[in-house]
């Protein structure tokens, strides 16, 4: 194959990410929920990507334990070109989606929802709703709602996965009767697994991307499937890192709330309808980004920091610019020589798993220099 075509098929097809304390393979993730979750989002990464389908940039980032959902109206194909320097993985997941017309990355405790931005900045707050009704479910006896109608489980399914089909058999192991399962639009969805969940979560999550919403019968184990209710006015709490009070405050002096809101240090609470609850969710993700937490730097030395270099074959000059567009000095000595500008055209076989920084790049270029020395800042590259 020509060089210029394995550039295209190598370089501009990968993903050079430098996620810390990455996972290897799909079958040993372990995914992150609640504070691990956090940590996980709030490590440094960077991207340097031409024109690669979402789908694998989001299968990449799944390798770090993140629960990723992407919405059905969401185009898995869509070619994505982004190149940062390091930087919140949480900050990342919101560069990607905004690349998409009308699109935007939410966050739950448990996993991150790529969709419609409508529709990604209403789920947490559905979410909410449901744990509000199950409360009631709580408050009734066994006889009424079996003690497993609550309980979590850990959803998964194999493509093709018929929505419809998925619910009917959660909502029969969990001992739910769904009163209007016709309401569920017929379509046809990839594999999955996901973090544990009750089956209202479940279905919050599933019918949200239809619209449509589960409301749990106050009074038995029933579900009957509604229009996502966006018009009743709903007391949702939100919250935020606590330095982002005073400019939450500023911005919704504004009116956006129907009622005055309750503040405490990290939380906001008021009622107003959906739309206006999803408003502010967003609001607080954009002083997230205003705050500086798009600002970050890699945390440790490079020889001790993990990387994971995932491509098939390239030439040795692209890798070096890649890495270099990724924040990683690489110093070369002679790097304007006849000789250097001739072996940084090789094209090289690429097999970096997950590896310290000392390693990595002592295998990676190794062959190539007779001197590879990894510094805590940067990688010097000697005949």
């Amino acid at each position: 194959m020509p060089a210029k075509t394995l550039l295209h098929a190598a370089i501009i097809g990968c993903f050079f990410s430098l996620l810390p304390q990455m996972l290897l393979a799909q079958a040993a993730i372990r995914l992150q929920t609640g504070k691990a979750l956090e940590k996980t989002l709030a490590e440094s990464v960077s991207c340097s990507v031409q024109r690669m389908p979402l789908t694998r940039q989001l299968d990449d980032i799944r390798q770090s334990g993140v629960c990723l959902i992407r919405d059905r109206r969401v185009d898995p194909s869509v070619p994505l070109s982004l190149q940062t320097g390091f930087l919140p993985r949480r900050e990342l997941l919101k560069q990607l989606a905004a690349l998409i017309p009308n699109t935007a990355a939410s966050f739950t405790s448990d996993y991150v929802c790529i969709a419609p931005t409508p529709v990604a900045f209403r789920l947490p707050l559905l979410l909410q709703v449901i744990e509000q009704q199950a409360a009631v479910w709580r408050r009734l006896p066994a006889s009424t709602i079996p003690r497993r109608t609550l309980l979590p489980v850990r959803p998964s399914w194999e493509r093709p996965a018929i929505p419809a089909e998925l619910l009917a058999i959660a909502a029969r192991d969990a001992g739910i009767r769904i009163t209007n399962p016709e309401a569920i639009p017929h379509d046809v969805w990839d594999s999955a697994e996901l973090p544990a969940m009750s089956f209202p979560e479940l279905a919050c999550l599933v019918l949200n991307q239809f619209d449509l919403f589960p409301e749990l019968d106050a009074t038995a184990a029933e579900i009957r499937i509604v229009p996502v209710p966006t018009d009743r006015p709903l007391e949702l709490r939100h919250s935020f890192p606590a330095e982002l009070r005073a400019a939450l405050e500023q911005l919704s002096g504004n009116g956006k709330p129907d009622t005055p809101i309750r503040w405490t240090r990290t939380t906001a609470v008021f009622t107003a309808t959906l739309e206006r609850h999803a408003q502010f969710a967003a609001t607080i993700e954009q002083a997230r980004s205003a705050n500086g937490s798009s600002s970050g730097v890699p945390g440790n030395s490079l020889r001790t920091r993990t990387f994971q270099l995932q491509a098939e074959r390239a030439p040795l000059g692209s890798i070096v610019a890649t890495l270099r567009a990724s924040g990683v000095t690489i110093e070369i000595a002679g790097e304007q020589t006849a000789i250097i500008q001739k072996r940084l055209q090789l094209v090289v076989p690429i097999n970096a798993g997950e590896q310290t920084g000392e390693d990595f790049f002592k295998g990676l270029f190794g062959q190539h220099f007779g001197t590879v020395l990894v510094l805590d800042d940067r990688v010097q590259l000697r005949e």
